[in-house]
């Protein structure tokens, strides 16, 4: 998982962020691994309620980040390339605090998919 799908998955799933809720066993998974991207601190999937509590609240600290950055959407071109220059419909969407920082998530993003072509 690279750092914009775990941004992704925050404003995707806000309300188990923002609120108490139970987690289904995927959910509480992919909870884990986005704490575990987005965290210097990493934690073992656990149903400590007072650690995922904690974990919560760290993680509305990075909601809030990911809604303050700007927005930079990336398309795909008919050579399969991707690129920032729109083009048909949206493939991914950055968020990153100066075009450098999207730049950089595009190169993981690219380094990404071509792990994936590898493995497939």
């Amino acid at each position: 998982m690279t750092e914009q799908e775990a941004y992704q998955w925050l404003l995707d799933n806000e309300n188990i962020i923002v609120n108490a809720t139970r987690f289904t066993p995927i959910k509480q998974k992919e909870f884990f691994d986005v704490y575990n991207q987005l965290s210097s601190v990493k934690k073992a999937q656990t149903s400590c309620s007072r650690c995922i509590h904690n974990m919560r609240i760290i993680m509305q600290s990075h909601l809030k980040t990911a809604k303050s950055m700007q927005v930079y959407n990336i398309y795909r071109t008919e050579k399969g390339n991707l690129t920032f220059k729109e083009q048909g419909e949206v493939v991914y969407t950055i968020r990153g605090n100066s075009k450098l920082a999207a730049d950089e998530a595009m190169a993981q993003l690219k380094a990404a998919e071509k792990r994936q072509t590898k493995e497939q």
